[in-house]
């Protein structure tokens, strides 16, 4: 079983190269008079990816269910990366830049229900979670190491098309060893419904009631089949979404989302800080980084402290966070990018404080089966501050220069120290009541 979930992890670490090996071009493209973009323009096409993602999570949370995520996950996956290897091809035309990248952003959303389900029904219950923890820190160091090598390709190349081929090259190589092992996965963890058809019965009550606590999961999408219909489950997680989440934790994670999307990171430091660009590509790759050592200590200390110590921990982390953004705020141009990339890196573990606190509560409130949805309304909400960002900041950027990225981050940082503050306050005021 361990050398399953390598495969996998090894498989998914190859997963978000095709949304750095773009944003962490955007410099290079820019630069280059044969491509149809221009800066406002960029902002345009990272927003509206960003939005095509966050809706097509929800195509893929009901639509990948109906599929075995053993051939699903290494069909998408291959397909995600030869979609990303046209975008050299039809870079001159905007029409086709902006297909191709909705199309591998669509396939990009339904990569994670794929894996998903092969590990809920294959992993037990008591190695789901380091599971999920191999899977989520596979991805946040393929983040980080696309973003060193997009660097250092480009670099040797000096041609950002080159580059992104041979990212791609790469990627399939790795996809080619590992993927063969996917198909070869056994499903253990047997659905209810199969196999009570399998012995000529209809599944009874008890029977559900049984394999529904049997096959839970920890993963952000809904169990294989689950007994969701499409319209309902909306409905009722848009309820529960509305009148039981904070709103201050919304708040937080509108606030806190800006803060570790590496999409105009490129840009920034190129233009700010003068940096060449295949040193501002790799030096993108901090703020993965963080995300990712935050996301493996942070966890590992959350799930051991009291919930008065957990806000404490919140609020630290947003703290640091926040003060690591003023002093890269306050930087010259001409400072070091040593300094930039450990300042970037500890920006990159505020992910901390968005990701597990919504966690807990999905899984507290909703249970393992429908947490997915939960969170999944969760991200769409609260990447809006990403969609706007990306839209807003070249355009503003075009006139005052790109030092109002840096700033607005910080306001956002503050913004984020501020609610998260209220809302742990609010959650121990409303503790301390109830014990008295």
């Amino acid at each position: 079983m361990r050398s399953h979930v390598l495969c996998l992890a090894l498989a998914y670490f190859t997963n978000p190269w095709t949304r750095t090996v773009v944003s962490g071009l955007y410099p290079s493209m820019l630069a280059d008079p044969t491509t149809a973009l221009d800066g406002p323009t960029m902002g345009t096409l990272a927003a509206c990816s960003t939005a095509v993602y966050m809706v097509s999570k929800f195509v893929w949370t009901f639509l990948a269910s109906r599929f075995d995520g053993r051939r699903l996950f290494p069909v998408l996956l291959i397909a995600l990366t030869l979609t990303v290897a046209a975008v050299p091809a039809v870079s001159s035309s905007l029409v086709g830049l902006f297909m191709v990248q909705f199309v591998s952003r669509f396939i990009q959303s339904g990569c994670w229900p794929g894996l998903t389900d092969i590990v809920s029904h294959s992993v037990p219950a008591d190695e789901l979670g380091i599971t999920w923890g191999a899977m989520s820190t596979a991805s946040r160091t393929g983040a980080a190491f696309s973003g060193v090598a997009i660097g250092m390709i480009l670099h040797t190349t000096k041609s950002w098309r080159k580059t992104a081929w041979y990212m791609c090259a790469i990627s399939i190589a790795i996809q080619f060893f590992v993927l063969p092992f996917v198909s070869t996965i056994r499903y253990t963890n047997a659905d209810p419904k199969q196999t009570t058809k399998a012995a000529g019965k209809q599944p009874t009550k008890q029977t559900k009631k049984a394999a529904s606590k049997s096959n839970t999961t920890t993963s952000v999408l809904p169990h294989h089949k689950a007994k969701l219909q499409t319209m309902s489950s909306l409905s009722i997680m848009g309820y529960t979404f509305a009148t039981k989440m904070s709103f201050l934790q919304i708040l937080v994670g509108v606030f806190c989302s800006p803060l570790f999307g590496e999409s105009l990171t490129g840009m920034y430091y190129t233009n700010h800080f003068n940096m060449p660009r295949s040193i501002a590509a790799a030096l993108a790759s901090a703020t993965p980084i963080g995300a990712a050592f935050a996301a493996i200590t942070g966890g590992m200390l959350f799930d051991n402290l009291s919930r008065k110590n957990r806000g404490r921990l919140i609020a630290a982390n947003v703290g640091i966070t926040t003060l690591a953004q003023l002093l890269l705020c306050s930087l010259p141009p001409d400072a070091h990018p040593a300094l930039i990339a450990v300042l970037s890196s500890i920006i990159g573990m505020i992910s901390f404080t968005y990701y597990v606190p919504i966690n807990e509560f999905a899984l507290q409130f909703a249970g393992a089966d429908k947490a997915s949805v939960v969170t999944t309304l969760y991200d769409t909400v609260c990447y809006m501050g990403v969609i706007v960002m990306e839209f807003a900041i070249p355009r503003v950027a075009a006139i005052y220069g790109w030092y109002v990225y840096g700033w607005f981050l910080f306001a956002c940082a503050v913004l984020a120290f501020c609610t998260a503050s209220l809302a742990q306050y609010t959650y121990w005021k409303e503790a301390k009541q109830h014990e008295e």
